[in-house]
């Protein structure tokens, strides 16, 4: 019986390495996770190492400026004065100073906490944003900066749009105050680029430009409503010998004759509340509600003409149908647009020739004269593709626009067009 019991015993010791030596044994593509160095640190652990070292630096730095005596050493170290350190850092940073030991002479003051504010020589001593980040003045030295909020490449370009409206803006009546003296004009005018180009929202928008939110709305509305109007006047239409001149070399051997590329385009906006208003701007080819516009432009890239806004729910026919397009060309002049331009007979009464790929309903085959005259019809219609992603540029242009800025939806394209034509041609002499 003893035997047995041993036996029992040596069995129950051998299950039991077993099952330890099997809990022991990692799979093969296990990796261990205990250990220091296989974790990762977080953002948080990241930015207090960056702040720790930046500490070290900066005490360095007081210990090796302060003075020898022992006067400056109190002076330098006590509570009623605030020492600037002499650093160069990218930013204004408040950094806490270890407690020092007091004074012999100052025994009834002890030294406390100390924030020390670092300025660098373009960043002001304020903890806010500086008010005037988005002006002229510091957009004009950085090209890169300049381009990213304005879309335009120099600062003399800048200048040059800015002065084509004229003395008026000296002199604008605003949407809801009379004047708006916190901020100059060229600086508005980067304001309303800035809103156009990145769509900045009112309130970063209104502290990158040290105004009010009240105000960056007030200057937005005005000088949207403005350019819209003064651009306006500007006759962008060219003539046969201006369009003939700057016509790329290959589109003027194929079509002498075009004057306009045209094509329509959509902007997204919200959903209205008015049902009436949702069932004029749903677009059944977006899935969404959107005004169109039809955008025109010359062969060497000029936008050359642009539309009201329309519901979404509007034919690119209907769009043709309401503009002034057949009196604006010459007879003997042609038009090239999409197939879903099926405008022919409206321009035929004045002697005007659409070019559009064929269609293919109710054909079973197309000739190879067909398809090589569609696709020089192609090739050269894309020119109005690539000047409408020009616009879109404008990311105003391609998020929802809300309520207020679908009502100024026909400004607002008309403006991002006429800014593309101050920019660099990008349509090819070869092209």
């Amino acid at each position: 019986m003893a035997l047995v019991c041993v036996i029992m015993d040596l069995l129950n010791i051998s299950l039991t390495i077993g099952v330890i030596r099997k809990q022991r044994r990692l799979l093969p593509g296990a990796v261990p996770s205990v250990f220091y160095w296989t974790r990762v640190d977080s953002s948080a652990a990241i930015a207090r190492r960056r702040r720790a070292s930046l500490r070290d630096t900066l005490r360095a730095a007081v210990m090796h400026t302060q003075p020898s005596s022992d006067d400056s050493q109190d002076q330098l170290y006590n509570d009623d004065s605030t020492a600037a350190v002499p650093v160069s850092v990218p930013d204004v940073v408040a950094v806490e100073t270890v407690k020092q030991p007091p004074s012999p002479t100052s025994s009834s003051k002890s030294t406390s906490t100390e924030h020390i504010f670092v300025k660098n020589s373009s960043v002001q001593t304020d903890v806010d944003m500086p008010s005037a980040f988005l002006s002229y003045e510091n957009l004009q030295h950085d090209p890169q900066l300049l381009h990213y909020y304005t879309g335009l490449e120099t600062g003399a370009k800048l200048l040059v749009v800015f002065h084509s409206l004229g003395p008026a803006v000296y002199s604008l009546v605003y949407y809801r105050t009379a004047t708006v003296d916190s901020i100059s004009p060229l600086n508005q005018f980067i304001l309303m680029l800035a809103k156009l180009r990145q769509d900045v929202d009112y309130l970063p928008l209104s502290k990158m430009c040290g105004v009010s939110v009240f105000t960056a709305e007030n200057v937005f509305i005005t000088w949207i409503n403005f350019c819209s109007r003064q651009w306006s006047e500007v006759n962008t239409w060219p003539d046969k010998d201006l369009t003939l001149f700057y016509c790329p070399k290959d589109f003027k051997l194929q079509f002498p004759t075009t004057c306009v590329i045209l094509d329509g385009t959509e902007i997204p906006i919200k959903k209205p509340s008015n049902p009436l208003a949702q069932r004029s701007t749903f677009s059944t080819y977006k899935n969404g509600n959107t005004v169109k516009v039809l955008i025109g432009c010359s062969p060497g890239g000029l936008i050359s003409y642009v539309s009201p806004a329309y519901g979404g729910s509007v034919s690119d026919r209907q769009v043709v149908e309401r503009s002034n397009l057949p009196d604006m060309c010459q007879p003997k002049d042609s038009i090239m647009a999409d197939k879903g331009f099926n405008v022919q007979d409206l321009f035929a009464a004045n002697d005007i020739t659409v070019n559009i790929p064929t269609f293919f309903i109710k054909k079973n085959r197309m000739s190879g004269k067909q398809v090589l005259a569609d696709r020089k019809i192609s090739s050269k219609r894309v020119h109005v593709e690539r000047v409408i992603g020009l616009m879109k540029s404008y990311k105003i242009l391609t998020r929802p626009l809300n309520s207020s800025e679908t009502k100024l939806s026909s400004h607002i394209v008309k403006v991002c067009a006429m800014l593309c034509n101050f920019r660099h041609r990008i349509v090819s002499a070869d092209a």
